[in-house]
């Protein structure tokens, strides 16, 4: 069984400091930012432990944001890659670096290619040399990730990272695409990597569009809160082969229900949480019943401390 555990991480900035920030300056600031922020910060802290006590020799991470094309998923494929949680000239020490294991990428991406996904792996310079920009959707996470590996004195593994597509955000027509991709990465998994322990880590943001307040960059929209309550309601259910199948309670909650409303509830990561659904729909009916396996929700904390969703849930495999 090589899915260990599927987690979802929010990749806001406020989050990381908020015990000494002072946060009374951010964009559409509330009474309950710092309260909010803070529970954050300890639901992420929780979950990055839970992660490592999994004991995944490998990470697929996927993003919304860093290096992307407008058609194409993006494959990291330099050795390493780093970067910082640098937003709007802040949090710019919060760094991580991420050791990439290239060879399970280019098998990947070859699996995945020949399935008919658009995917293409990037490279710079010299490949063992040089390093592949991060930004903050893949810095925060894995910097969270990264601190409970030093806690336990332990190193983290390598990684795989996927970068969404632009034209892929807000367009309910290309769910089907995204969940066929995470239905292949299952694929390439069970064949492919059968003896590895992997985590699968979805950097994901909700609705941008919760705040009435001046300040926000986004305008309010009255669906922003019921698109987090379905994705949400989503994370507390169980996936098996019921509930995963077409028309499942599961599928149907976060796909059609959820998935009829990004064209305007501005969700960068709802994208990653469609492809997760693929991949986790696929593992609970594959039709080999030696390796399908259901797995258990763990809903951690959720707010909207100024004006966007902030998620932090788990899947682990149920245990028999």
């Amino acid at each position: 069984m090589p899915l260990v555990g599927c987690y979802i991480f929010p990749h806001g900035a406020i989050s990381l400091d908020p015990s000494t920030r002072d946060l009374t300056k951010v964009p559409a600031y509330r009474p309950n930012t710092k309260r909010d922020c803070l529970k954050l910060h300890a639901a992420m802290n929780l979950q990055a432990k839970i992660l490592v006590e999994s004991k995944p020799n490998v990470i697929f991470l996927t993003t919304p944001h860093g290096l992307r094309l407008r058609e194409n998923f993006v494959a990291h494929g330099n050795t390493m890659s780093s970067g910082s949680a640098e937003w709007d000239g802040d949090w710019v020490n919060f760094k991580a670096d991420i050791e990439i294991d290239t060879e399970i990428t280019i098998k990947l991406v070859d699996s995945l290619k020949e399935s008919g996904n658009l995917i293409e792996m990037l490279m710079v310079g010299a490949p063992d040399n040089q390093k592949l920009p991060l930004n903050w959707g893949e810095a925060i996470p894995m910097w969270f990730i990264n601190e409970a590996y030093k806690a336990q004195s332990l190193s983290p593994p390598k990684s795989v990272i996927i970068g969404m597509p632009t034209s892929y955000a807000r367009v309910p027509e290309k769910i089907p695409d995204l969940v066929k991709i995470g239905r292949d990465i299952w694929t390439f998994l069970k064949s492919e990597l059968q003896e590895k322990r992997v985590a699968v880590v979805v950097s994901c943001d909700l609705s941008h569009y919760h705040s009435t307040d001046p300040t926000s960059p986004y305008p309010f929209d009255p669906d922003a809160q019921p698109f987090d309550d379905l994705c949400v309601l989503w994370s507390r259910l169980d996936i098996d082969r019921d509930s995963a199948a077409e028309g499942g309670k599961s599928s149907d909650t976060l796909l059609k229900k959820a998935g009829s409303i990004t064209d305007h509830i501005g969700s960068c990561g709802y994208t990653g949480l469609a492809l997760l659904q693929g991949i986790l729909a696929s593992c609970a009916t594959d039709p080999d019943q030696t390796i399908a396996q259901e797995f258990v929700s763990n809903f951690i904390e959720y707010s909207w401390p100024t004006y966007y969703g902030m998620l932090v849930a788990h899947f682990v495999p149920r245990m028999i």
